[in-house]
């Protein structure tokens, strides 16, 4: 919704414009909560990696698949001219991508359950495999916080996720440039 809503949000001013990206992004915080989810209900413990890549690809695919559509866009009549005159992006892209969201999820929302056996669109011996190839979950244990928070790995992750997020920003911001020469 946000993304559809972003043209109107953007006419409307800077506070408008940010809360609309606010609230898209604050959607797109939840992927990564979703997708554990989604892979912990829906994958054999031996798949749960191609499972979760599978699903994290769209992060990849998106921005890619934004550029050449907002490329096509603007040099088309759908798009619109920004207040300097360069069509840097269009507000048909925005619609077209909001509209392939909501449609996205809605077959997703008819498809998709929470419980494997109870999913109509598989078959009795596929929620089988599923649910046999699945870790069986313990009790919940304490979070040993201390532990973590000095841990020389866990502060590796965190520095190689931030070192990716600004990777991703930067090939997100330039490659329009670069593939435009």
């Amino acid at each position: 919704m946000a993304t559809a809503l972003y043209p109107i949000a953007d006419s409307l001013g800077l506070w408008p414009s940010l809360t609309a990206r606010f609230f898209a992004g604050f959607a797109q915080a939840s992927q990564l909560h979703f997708a554990n989810e989604v892979v912990l209900t829906w994958a054999p413990q031996a798949e749960s990696s191609l499972f979760f890549s599978i699903l994290l690809a769209a992060s990849q695919f998106g921005p890619l698949f934004t550029m050449i559509l907002g490329g096509e866009m603007c040099s088309s009549s759908l798009g619109w001219e920004t207040s300097t005159e360069i069509c840097s992006i269009t507000q048909a892209t925005y619609y077209v991508l909001g509209i392939l969201t909501l449609a996205s999820t809605s077959v997703f929302a008819f498809i998709y359950t929470q419980d494997v056996e109870a999913n109509r669109f598989i078959s009795r011996s596929e929620a089988s495999k599923i649910i046999g190839g699945r870790k069986a979950l313990m009790k919940k244990a304490r979070v040993p916080y201390r532990k973590v928070l000095t841990d020389g790995t866990i502060w590796a992750s965190f520095v190689m996720f931030i070192g990716y997020y600004t990777g991703m920003i930067i090939y997100q911001q330039y490659s329009p440039t670069f593939i435009k020469q």
